[in-house]
């Protein structure tokens, strides 16, 4: 439980952690399982005791040591899974708020409910995410958090800050270049766009780029594919891309200094 496995009362260095245990009553003796719970308690595992026994006595015992659910094995099939996930779901939120009370200067009920909304939204390389809000407040913080919460398969986050950066410079570092491309491109080099493929890139400030730039990156989401500065074979990449702004994006619109459909295709999930 946590980092030990329970068997009895004996118990044994695991390198896994536990959040949840379901405990036989009659597991290796009589009611033994009664000791589990006190384990587990005392480990800070949610204790739930799965048996056949449906004696008033031993319930109320379970409960008075500190099981959360007593399930009769008749009812596992019915109930299990609805409360498995109402335990879990609360548990997931606890840790969503240690995590944001540890990484923000914030107790703000709205963020907390939307973060906890895009983690159970299961999001994948597909789907699109804009982060809105001044400087400072913590985007990139949000993004990394988005990041970590995604699917398990989702590999390293890449990072850049678009507004530190000349156009001519965002496009060689997000796509590569090859060598001879241009003065000074002594050898090949790789781009972000490739170093975020099969995970996550996370564009801040995207609204200081160019129409043109715009034009690009607009293609990229489309098809999936880039082509290297001075390359004519397209690159394949699947990431997950992130874009924060402190811009009014409306109003950058309505000035025709950002493209309507780009726009639309970043904004998959508003945060």
């Amino acid at each position: 439980i946590r980092d030990v496995a329970v068997t009895g009362v004996q118990t044994c260095a695991l390198p896994i952690s536990y959040d949840l245990a379901l405990i036989d009553l009659n597991l290796h003796g009589k009611n033994a399982g009664l000791d589990l719970v006190r384990v587990a308690v005392s480990r800070k595992v949610v204790p739930i005791m799965l048996t056949g026994n449906t004696d008033s006595r031993m319930v109320a015992q379970a409960y008075e040591l500190g099981c959360k659910h007593y399930f009769s094995k008749l009812d596992v099939q019915r109930d299990l899974e609805r409360q498995l996930g109402f335990y879990l779901r609360s548990l997931m939120l606890q840790e969503m708020r240690d995590l944001i009370s540890r990484e923000f200067v914030t107790q703000n009920e709205k963020l907390i409910s939307m973060l906890d909304q895009l983690r159970h939204q299961n999001l994948n390389r597909d789907q699109k995410i804009l982060i809105l809000g001044p400087t400072g407040v913590g985007k990139t913080k949000i993004a990394k958090l988005i990041h970590a919460m995604s699917e398990p398969s989702m590999d390293n986050f890449v990072h850049l800050n678009l507004s530190e950066y000349p156009d001519t410079l965002v496009e060689t570092i997000l796509f590569g270049h090859r060598k001879g491309s241009f003065t000074g491109a002594t050898d090949d080099r790789e781009g972000l766009l490739k170093k975020a493929d099969g995970g996550t890139l996370f564009l801040d400030e995207i609204g200081s780029i160019s129409i043109g730039m715009q034009k690009k990156l607009l293609k990229v989401l489309e098809e999936k594919e880039f082509t290297p500065v001075g390359a004519s074979t397209p690159v394949k990449c699947d990431f997950r891309l992130i874009a924060a702004t402190c811009e009014d994006m409306p109003r950058l619109i309505e000035a025709k200094k950002f493209r309507l459909d780009l726009y639309f295709r970043l904004k998959g999930v508003r945060s």
